[in-house]
């Protein structure tokens, strides 16, 4: 994985046009339109749309394909409500979701020209959230074998603590999984994802977690470490 102190990648989408912000390319806590185009200015993604997810902590998939291409081009950037993730399979449009603890995804098959953006906390990974975003992507032509998925900077299993209540809800969902990664009131956000990944039939070889916890590293954005303050950084992902 590259870093540097405005935006990190990886290597697992070097065949697509992708970043993830630090804290230090936000210039206000609540800016999301702002940092987006921010962004596109940085990596040069020049004449890119930009579709952005409105994020309410659901599991609803937004897809932006051709009936989408009026308001892009009349609006250039445009919030899709109600949606936390978004599919596309269209080129030169960004796929943007703003995150500060929450599990960022990213995803692509080159070969079909398909990308996807997730948002997924707590209720979105309870939700299954990528489950849905990848049949979605699916539906539009991507194949599982094909897809490179990168799951992003986020707190982590040992960091992220949450009620008894809660962490056993999680236990009951996931019970395949939960001897593993739910321990106590601990909650392995990016370890289920990962497996709902897998589950979909993404290949292992397939996924890369930046195992980067956001309430750990200074340069990341958390709200649990920095409250209303914390900002937000951007997972963006573009198909030529």
């Amino acid at each position: 994985m590259k870093m540097s102190d405005l935006y990190l990648q990886t290597a697992i989408l070097n065949n697509v046009r992708h970043a993830v912000s630090t804290r230090h390319l936000m210039r206000h806590p609540d800016e999301r339109i702002e940092l987006a185009q921010r962004v596109c200015d940085l990596m040069a993604w020049n004449g890119a749309a930009i579709a952005l997810a409105e994020q309410v902590h659901g599991n609803a998939v937004a897809v932006v394909d051709s009936s989408n291409d009026s308001f892009l081009r009349e609006q250039y950037i445009y919030q899709f409500p109600g949606a936390d993730a978004l599919v596309c399979n269209r080129p030169n449009i960004m796929l943007g979701i703003v995150t500060a603890d929450c599990v960022p995804i990213l995803f692509a098959d080159t070969e079909a020209g398909v990308i996807g953006a997730v948002h997924a906390g707590w209720r979105g990974t309870y939700a299954r959230i990528l489950s849905i975003a990848l049949e979605k992507a699916f539906a539009i032509g991507a194949e599982a074998q094909r897809i490179r998925l990168f799951i992003g900077p986020s707190v982590c299993g040992q960091c992220y603590e949450v009620s008894e209540e809660l962490a056993q809800q999680f236990a009951n969902e996931f019970p395949q999984w939960a001897g593993e990664f739910v321990h106590g009131r601990h909650v392995d956000l990016p370890a289920l994802n990962m497996l709902q990944g897998r589950e979909a039939g993404v290949p292992f070889d397939g996924i890369s977690i930046a195992n980067l916890c956001t309430i750990e590293q200074d340069d990341l954005c958390s709200y649990r470490r920095d409250g209303t303050q914390a900002g937000r950084m951007l997972s963006a992902i573009l198909m030529e």
